[in-house]
């Protein structure tokens, strides 16, 4: 998870999977850096792991809107897509 104001690394999760614990653990990890995430606005792609009912209830939970770009459209996560390049 990117901080894009900060454009700080705010939570990770790494595994050989893409199940939704994957992203929920990641979202946790950033909650515990940043003290609270309320108000903040989680942007990803329509992966199952972002579109489950299981992320969408830990993000209410966490006072977190969700916001889903474009499908065919990489722009909307350009800056999570040159991390993983990185990585």
């Amino acid at each position: 998870m990117i901080d894009l104001y900060s454009r700080r690394l705010v939570g990770w999760s790494i595994a050989e999977h893409m199940r939704t614990s994957l992203v929920v653990d990641a979202l946790a990890a950033a909650r515990r850096e940043r003290g609270s995430l309320a108000g903040a606005v989680f942007q990803s792609d329509h992966g199952a792991q972002y579109t489950s009912a299981e992320f969408a209830s830990v993000c209410e939970q966490f006072g977190v809107a969700r916001s889903m770009g474009a499908v065919g459209s990489s722009a909307d996560n350009a800056a999570a897509e040159a991390l993983n390049a990185t990585l």
